[in-house]
């Protein structure tokens, strides 16, 4: 199915927005293929794309320099928001965008002894309603999460802005934990949908969060036989309408 931002009902327009861990590029096979990840977002055509665990080490290799692989295959425009920086490279989070962005602040929410961790906060250009779109990968531990919640608190909670999505890979394992309370309590209760292991889900990691929830008009998992073997993660999809020229708050 086509993304469609220029088709409007009752002058709102439906916007498709991706979530997807793509373990660098790392499926079934166990070596990176990062066409096939290309190749999946292109078939699925969202307006943005919230990746992590790209790759981005200057070899000459599009399995290496996946960001910009993935921006040339698909059209998008990239923002990189690296986490691990090295000598060789950088890897972490990113987001392709096909619509026109305003402004782009990168939030540094790792905590002590972990893995380095961040958040790509961007807000588009104007004449979409100044709409906020934050995206993630949140820590493997349970004491990370709770820490990291309390900073997206903090970071939400200093913007009037809205429509807000949060999209993301919350390595949150069980529904109950603290961090999805957190998020479910500032954006409404958003369905689990299980996306890992990709080739059996189990457990719901992958969530995308929206505010005001009701904008939301459909979320689903892409369950694909490309999908279940292009990475660890399935990608998860949302549909939401949008209303151009207005600043809803």
């Amino acid at each position: 199915m086509t993304a469609d931002i220029s088709s409007q009902s009752s002058g709102n327009l439906l916007f498709r927005v991706l979530s997807y861990n793509i373990h660098r590029g790392i499926g079934f096979s166990r070596r990176k293929n990062i066409a096939r990840i290309a190749a999946i977002i292109r078939d699925i055509n969202p307006d943005i794309v919230a990746l992590q665990e790209v790759e981005n080490i200057p070899t000459g290799s599009p399995d290496s320099e996946q960001l910009a692989f993935l921006a040339a295959q698909t059209g998008l425009k990239a923002i990189p928001g690296p986490t691990l920086l090295s000598r060789k490279g950088d890897y972490g989070n990113a987001v392709l965008s096909r619509v026109p962005v305003q402004e782009v602040r990168r939030h540094d929410i790792s905590y002590s002894g972990k893995e380095p961790r961040g958040l790509i906060d961007i807000e588009l250009a104007p004449d979409w309603g100044h709409l906020r779109i934050l995206a993630t990968h949140l820590g493997l531990k349970a004491d990370e999460r709770r820490y990291q919640a309390n900073l997206l608190e903090s970071i939400l909670s200093g913007s009037k802005t809205k429509p807000v999505i949060l999209m993301g890979d919350m390595n949150e394992w069980m529904p109950t934990g603290r961090s999805t309370r957190f998020l479910q309590n500032f954006f409404g209760r958003s369905p689990f949908l299980r996306t890992f292991p990709a080739l059996l889900p189990i457990f719901a990691l992958d969530r995308i969060f929206v505010s005001p929830n009701n904008i939301m008009l459909n979320l689903q998992t892409v369950t694909s036989f490309q999908a279940r073997i292009a990475s660890d993660h399935l990608p998860i999809l949302a549909t939401i309408k949008i209303s151009p020229h207005k600043n809803t708050i």
